[in-house]
């Protein structure tokens, strides 16, 4: 009886002796666990400073090793390598540590050149993007024209693949405020000044434009050797209607029209007066050159079959015009053209070449 009571006496002093080393481990678990939840590896290396000297400090290490491999499986590559750094910084013998090290430092290059492969991946599909967003500008700015209402400050973008126009109807006036001509032939050559007026109209359908264009002028000096029996009054009034269809060829005007010349004094005219003809011709429109406005047209006057003395007669006009001053409902600009008229008689070749500064009105939006 008295061996039982003495060996229940020894494992109940043996119990109380253990339970101040389970309570501390328990405590240091704790800790580590606390340390890990909010991932300060810090207070880890902390932690191995403060219990280096304890019995356990090798269960702590066991310890800390398994809360690694236990990030390592989460994919918490970071904090993994830096609790297992510091358990090889406390102890350089411990080759678990240092094989755990390795294979946690093998993944984190792993990830990293995963994630540096999907940044330059990224980074090329946003250069290509901003380069097809650059294409696309470039194109829509090519194949549209931006229209901004200056009120409400709403832009829509008009198709210059159809129409380079939006409003239906496109119209200009020009004075010739000075029309300076030069009239060579096999019998003179004269130096004429004087005015004129011009102007057309366009109504632009979705595919199609059609309208036409007016001309006139007239000579009312003469400047040469012989100016002072040549003071005739040469005059020219022209009328042409023009179409053009977006299946052809933008912007190119077929044409249809009517010229007469005149003159006071037909017996002293090389050219047969007055001189009426049909004329059938082309013209090229709308040809934009910076800020400025060009347009050219070549007509075949088809009256000279009717005139013994003309071989073939000919139309030609380049016209350069420049907005001054665009104000609501029409622009005012200037217009710079050269026109040229040829005859070709018997007797040789007349070139009426023609000058003309104008200043007008247009409507061309």
């Amino acid at each position: 009886m008295k061996s039982i009571f003495k060996i229940s006496l020894l494992v109940f002093v043996s119990i109380l002796l253990c339970m101040p080393i389970f309570s501390q481990s328990s405590s240091a678990f704790s800790q580590i666990d606390e340390a890990i939840k909010n991932k300060d590896s810090e207070q880890i290396n902390s932690f191995l400073d403060k219990n280096k000297n304890s019995r356990s400090y090798g269960e702590y290490e066991s310890y800390i090793l398994k809360k690694a491999r236990e990030l390592l499986i989460t994919n918490e590559l970071d904090l993994a390598a830096e609790i297992s750094l510091s358990v090889i910084d406390h102890n350089l013998d411990n080759f678990d540590a240092v094989a755990l090290y390795t294979s946690i430092d093998t993944a984190i290059k792993a990830r990293d050149a995963k994630i540096k492969a999907e940044e330059e991946r990224r980074q090329i599909e946003e250069m290509r993007t901003m380069a097809n967003n650059a294409k696309e500008q470039k194109q829509i700015k090519k194949d549209y024209q931006t229209i901004s209402n200056t009120s409400s400050g709403e832009t829509v973008y008009l198709d210059t693949k159809y129409n380079t126009h939006y409003v239906p109807l496109s119209w200009a006036v020009n004075i010739g405020m000075a029309e300076l001509g030069l009239i060579t032939d096999p019998n003179e050559v004269d130096i004429k000044f004087g005015l004129s007026l011009f102007g057309n109209v366009f109504y632009h359908a979705e595919d199609f434009i059609i309208g036409g264009d007016a001309f006139l002028d007239s000579a009312l000096f003469t400047f040469g050797s012989h100016a002072e029996e040549t003071q005739n009054l040469d005059s020219t009034a022209k009328i042409s209607f023009a179409f053009s269809h977006e299946n052809i060829i933008r912007n190119l005007y077929f044409r249809l029209g009517f010229l007469g010349y005149f003159s006071n004094h037909p017996e002293m005219s090389f050219v047969p007066a007055p001189f009426f003809s049909p004329s059938v011709g082309i013209a090229y429109r709308d040809i934009e050159i910076g800020n400025v406005l060009a347009e050219l047209s070549a007509d075949y006057l088809v009256g000279h079959l009717f005139y013994d003395k003309i071989n073939f007669s000919m139309d030609f006009s380049l016209n350069f015009s420049l907005i001054l001053s665009d104000l609501d409902n029409v622009d005012v600009g200037v217009n710079l053209g050269v026109r040229d008229v040829v005859f070709g008689m018997e007797d040789g070749l007349q070139n009426q070449l023609k000058l003309i500064i104008s200043i007008g009105v247009i409507n061309n939006d």
